[in-house]
């Protein structure tokens, strides 16, 4: 499943990123508003996840890829960087809990007699796309040399 490809990549990579642009400390804050926005997410707006077009989740998700491409500029200021990465971790947010759960209630909408076998090939593929996505998540940061938050 590409979504989780792609949530993997974020995931492993983004710390590496934000550290090589900002410091530990932009770690710290995105890692807390993505958490605080996930909580908040499912307590409160997780009913209204399955009425979320795709479009516009995708749409979360380029908006995201493209503030984050934007933020590695060197003529930038660091406040101008951190708007940018935390407008971006919104979207990412955002696009993040709306997929899981909009993929999650449409499942639901299979035969009841299938269910388990269809939530078992959804867990199938996105073990498999994660794995895959570690994988060459560690060739990336093998390739560029990355230090890994001082280690």
């Amino acid at each position: 499943m590409g979504f989780s490809a792609i949530y993997s990549h974020v995931e492993y990579l983004l710390p590496i990123f934000l550290h090589k642009i900002s410091g530990s400390f932009m770690v710290l804050v995105v890692f807390t508003v993505n958490a605080t926005l996930m909580i908040s997410y499912q307590l409160f707006w997780k009913r209204y996840a399955h009425n979320l077009n795709f479009y516009v989740l995708f749409s979360f998700q380029a908006l995201f890829c493209l503030l984050m491409a934007m933020a590695i500029n060197d003529t930038l200021s660091l406040t101008i960087k951190y708007i940018l990465v935390l407008i971006g971790i919104i979207a990412f947010t955002i696009a993040e809990v709306g997929m899981v759960n909009r993929i999650d209630y449409l499942i639901t909408k299979i035969n009841a007699n299938s269910l388990g076998t269809s939530f078992g090939w959804l867990s199938l593929f996105s073990a498999g796309s994660v794995a895959i996505a570690n994988y060459i998540n560690s060739v990336i940061v093998e390739q560029f040399g990355f230090q890994i938050m001082g280690i």
